[in-house]
């Protein structure tokens, strides 16, 4: 399958969310999906769903996840911000949907892909979410059931760990906004919090 023929730019996505007020990921995507795994910068979070709700009053929309067992994520963006949200079905992994700024693409990404979309293509963005057939998500879900800790942590060799112990001997893989500091303002979060 070629790329392009794998990558849909979903320009009307926010939208939808904004017109709507709430958003149901599993519901609305058409896809097989038993759960959701939150990536947000190096850490994720499984979720039996996932929910996007848009706040007029305060020109933002929020992703809820709701978490499995007593875990759970919620985080807040800047509506204002020129977001581009797109989804990827991968050859060998899991569909995702993922949104970026074009702030965080020339910040992050411009000196390696010359558009936006092939960044997202190749799995690079802070935010996303990757949608968990049956036969990954049983696993996964058991995994999490098991695991007494916020979030699991995301390796660039492609590996997710299960962290052990306290928090504390795991924060320095956390984001900065996940233990109370601010994010660099390109990122386009207003705040974000992952707990038990």
């Amino acid at each position: 399958m070629a790329e392009r023929e794998r990558l849909y730019h979903l320009p009307e996505f926010l939208a939808r969310v904004r017109e709507g007020g709430v958003h149901d990921v599993r519901e609305n995507l058409g896809e097989d999906v038993s759960g959701v795994l939150y990536h947000h910068r190096g850490v994720r979070v499984p979720g039996h769903n996932a929910t996007f709700i848009w706040h007029e009053a305060g020109g933002t929309f929020k992703l809820v996840v709701d978490g499995v067992g007593d875990r759970g994520a919620w985080t807040t963006f800047d509506a204002d911000r020129s977001w581009d949200v797109f989804f990827v079905r991968p050859p060998d992994d899991a569909p995702y949907l993922a949104w970026m700024t074009d702030a965080e693409f020339e910040s992050d990404e411009a000196d390696r892909f010359d558009e936006k979309s092939a960044a997202v293509g190749a799995g690079r963005f802070s935010f996303g979410l990757y949608l968990q057939p049956v036969a990954v998500w049983q696993e996964l879900e058991e995994r999490a059931h098991k695991a007494d800790v916020p979030c699991f942590i995301y390796r660039p060799s492609g590996r997710t760990l299960v962290p052990e112990g306290d928090v504390a001997d795991y924060e320095h893989a956390l984001p900065p906004e996940l233990i109370g500091d601010d994010p660099p303002d390109y990122l386009g979060l207003v705040d974000a919090n992952v707990g038990l």
